[in-house]
C-alpha cells in the first residue's frame, strides 16, 4: 500500500470519522537539470524558453503560466511591468522590485515578496508559487521530481461530474446535532489481551475504563474522564511485582485517576489537568497545562496564498455547509510535496467513498463500500445511513484492515438523531495481543455551555515544563 494511504485515511477522518484510501505508483526520475511545471495533475509544456530555479526559487514564464490559469495577461514594457487579471482579482510584478501588487475587487495592497520578477534572455519570468498563489491556487515543490505543483482547487471542483446530495444531508444532520451545547456522558473501556502461547494465564492482562462527562458545542469542549485500571490487581499478582515496592506504589496512584480537558477551536488552546501527573511532575495541586493546537500539529496550511491555523480549518469544516466547501477546505490542507498525489489524485479518491455515483439506496437509507487489496495488504470500507423522509437519522462507518503478517484491524462508529454515538476498535496481532477499545456516548440539549479557558487554577504552558 502506497504513501497516499496514510494520508487519505488521516483526511477522511478529519470530516465525518471515515477513513479514505489512496496508492498513488512511485514517482520517475527526471533529469538533474530539468524543471517541470505542473497544475492541477498536467504537465505544462514552455515552447521557446525553459523555468529555471535562482536562490531557492523557481521562475517561469509569466505568459504561459498566467493564461494556463485562465488570466488575462498585459506586459508595460516602458514599465517592465507583469499583469494579470483573473475574475476581481489582479496581481502586478514589476520587474527588479520585491514585491507584488495585489488587488482584489477595489482593495489593493502592496506584499513584499523575496524573488522579484526578473528579464532573462528577451522574456519576463516571475517567481511561480507567489504567482500563482495571488490567483488563489495552492502551490508545492516535489524536490524529487524538480516539479512546481499547482492545483486551482476551486477549478478541479467546477470540473468535477460528481455531485453529493447523500453527503449534505449528512452534513445537515450533524449540523442539527451541534447547532447547540450538548451535555455528554459515556463509558470507555479498553482491555489488552495476550495471546501469546508462553503466557500462562492468557486471557485479559490489562483494564482501562473511563466514565466521560462533560459540556461541548460547534467550537469548545469541556470533558472530565475519570480512569481506572486493574495495573494493582495485577502487580499484586505477581511475585516479582510484589516484592518491587516502587512498582506496587505506581500502580496504585494509576487506580483511579482523574483527567480534565478542554478545548477552545476559537483561540486553538487545549488545556488538560490531572492532580496524578502533577504529583508526577511536581507541579502545584490544581495546575492546569496548556497548549496551543496549531503548534502541536506543527502549524499551517497553506490556502490560496493565505496562512490559516489548524483550529480555524477544524472549526471551517464544521461550520454548516455544503460537502464541496469541506471538499475545499480539506484539498487545500495538501503540502504538495508530490507531484503524484494532488488535489486531483485526492479528489478521484474521496469520490469513490463519499460521491453520489457510489451510494447504493436499500429500503431505509443509503450504502456505499470499497475494498482495495495489494501487496497482502487488504482493505475494507462500508458507510450506510438511515433516512426519514429526506432528513437523515443516523449513520455509521465500519472499517477492517488485513496486513500480510495477519494483522487485523476493525474500526466502527455509529450515530443517531437521538445524539448516542457508539464505537469499538478491535486490533489483533496473531499469537501475541488483541486490543480492544469500546464506548458509548450520549449527546443530550442543554442550555450549558462549555468554558472557554479554565476558571480556576493556575496555567502553565507545556513548553515551560521541559
Amino acid at each position: 500500500m502506497g504513501k497516499g494511504v496514510k494520508r487519505i485515511l488521516a483526511a477522511g477522518l478529519a470530516f465525518m470519522l471515515m477513513l479514505s484510501l489512496a496508492a498513488p505508483g512511485a514517482s520517475a526520475a527526471v533529469g538533474p537539470e530539468d524543471i517541470h511545471v505542473q497544475l492541477n495533475g498536467q504537465e505544462l509544456a514552455f515552447t521557446d524558453v525553459s523555468p529555471f530555479a535562482e536562490n531557492g526559487r523557481t521562475y517561469v514564464p509569466f505568459r504561459a503560466l498566467f493564461e494556463a490559469l485562465g488570466a488575462a495577461v498585459d506586459y508595460d514594457a516602458d514599465t517592465m511591468t507583469v499583469t494579470a487579471v483573473r475574475g476581481d482579482t489582479a496581481v502586478s510584478f514589476v520587474v527588479g522590485r520585491s514585491e507584488m501588487i495585489l488587488k482584489t475587487g477595489d482593495t489593493a495592497e502592496t506584499v513584499a515578496i523575496d524573488a522579484p520578477a526578473v528579464a532573462r534572455n528577451n522574456r519576463t519570468f516571475v517567481p511561480a508559487r507567489f504567482a500563482a498563489q495571488a490567483l488563489g491556487c495552492n502551490v508545492g515543490w516535489d524536490s524529487y521530481n524538480r516539479t512546481v505543483v499547482i492545483d486551482d482547487v476551486d477549478a478541479i471542483l467546477d470540473a468535477n461530474a460528481a455531485t453529493y446530495t447523500v453527503m449534505d444531508k449528512y452534513l445537515g444532520f450533524f449540523s442539527r446535532l451541534t447547532a447547540s451545547p450538548h451535555a455528554v456522558r459515556g463509558t470507555v473501556g479498553v482491555k489488552i489481551n495476550s495471546l501469546s502461547p508462553e503466557t500462562e494465564s492468557g486471557g485479559i492482562d490489562l483494564e482501562i475504563n473511563g466514565d466521560v462527562s462533560g459540556l461541548v458545542d460547534r467550537d469548545r469542549l469541556a470533558m472530565d474522564v475519570l480512569i481506572t485500571t486493574n495495573l494493582l490487581e495485577l502487580a499484586q499478582k505477581d511475585a516479582a511485582q510484589r516484592a518491587d515496592v516502587q512498582n506496587l506504589m505506581l500502580a496504585s496512584l494509576l487506580y483511579n485517576i482523574r483527567v480534565e480537558f478542554l478545548l477552545n477551536l476559537e483561540t486553538g488552546m487545549i488545556y488538560t489537568r490531572s492532580d496524578w501527573y502533577n504529583q508526577m511532575q511536581e507541579i502545584e495541586e490544581g495546575t492546569w497545562i496548556s497548549q496551543d493546537l496549531n503548534e502541536m500539529t506543527e502549524g499551517y496550511y497553506m490556502t490560496g496564498g493565505t496562512l490559516i491555523s489548524l483550529s480555524s480549518l477544524l472549526s471551517t469544516m464544521l461550520s454548516p455547509g455544503s460537502f464541496r466547501d469541506s471538499l475545499a477546505v480539506l484539498l487545500r490542507m495538501n503540502s504538495l510535496t508530490d507531484k503524484d498525489y494532488t488535489a486531483t489524485t485526492v479528489l478521484q479518491h474521496l469520490n469513490t467513498l463519499f460521491s453520489d455515483q457510489v451510494m447504493t439506496a436499500t429500503g431505509s437509507g443509503y450504502v456505499s463500500t470499497y475494498a482495495d487489496e495489494q501487496g497482502g495488504y487488504t482493505i475494507s470500507l462500508e458507510s450506510s445511513c438511515t433516512m426519514n423522509g429526506e432528513s437523515m437519522t443516523g449513520c455509521s462507518v465500519q472499517l477492517e484492515q488485513v496486513t500480510e503478517d495477519g494483522s487485523i484491524v476493525v474500526a466502527k462508529v455509529g450515530l443517531n438523531a437521538a445524539g448516542m454515538e457508539t464505537f469499538s476498535v478491535t486490533v489483533t496481532q496473531p499469537s501475541e495481543m488483541e486490543l480492544v477499545v469500546e464506548g458509548s456516548l450520549q449527546f443530550t440539549e442543554t442550555s450549558e455551555q462549555p468554558a472557554p479557558c479554565p476558571a480556576d487554577g493556575p496555567v502553565i504552558a507545556a513548553g515551560d515544563l521541559y
